[in-house]
């Protein structure tokens, strides 16, 4: 079997859109849950959910993109450039989840020395849980649209 990048069944969108949608889900998401965890009003923590709902939904159509089911097939599914390019996926993957975990591990340490803002209460948690999840799932293909070109499902016949 033979991939394609780009989306739907003829591989027909643009590489663009890829890279659209997961600007919107690593800057969506963030912003939306700092307003809903700032202290504010009803109307910042509504437009934070707005985001953050926004931004699943986006993870969840990027789910179905050719990006994302090669990022996550299996060996058998894929011939050797397929598996080349997916490994090199999951390495800068890897290499970006490695530094947002060992940045958030410093912060965590000089919050506490520093007395700044932590995680408290439950929806802090849930919100840093879910933000890791759709990072966790979507990094792979997201270093996928954002360093292959987009490849012409003519080409491949």
């Amino acid at each position: 079997m033979s991939f394609q990048f780009g989306w739907g069944p003829a591989g027909s969108w643009p590489n663009w859109l890829g890279r659209a949608a997961t600007f919107v889900m690593f800057t969506f998401y963030p912003i939306g849950a700092m307003l809903r965890l700032a202290p504010s009003n009803d109307w910042m923590d509504l437009g934070g959910l707005g985001l953050m709902i926004v931004a699943g939904l986006v993870a969840a159509a990027f789910s179905a993109s050719y990006a994302y089911q090669l990022s996550h097939a299996h060996d058998d599914l894929l011939d050797e450039r397929e598996r080349q390019v997916r490994h090199k996926a999951h390495t800068l993957a890897y290499s970006g989840l490695a530094a947002l975990l060992i940045s958030a591990l410093i912060y965590m340490q000089l919050a506490h020395d520093q007395k700044w803002w932590m995680p408290s209460d439950g929806d802090h948690w849930k919100t840093l849980f879910w933000g890791g999840i759709i990072a966790v799932f979507t990094f792979p293909a997201a270093s996928l649209v954002w360093t292959e070109p987009a490849h012409s499902h003519d080409n491949d016949e």
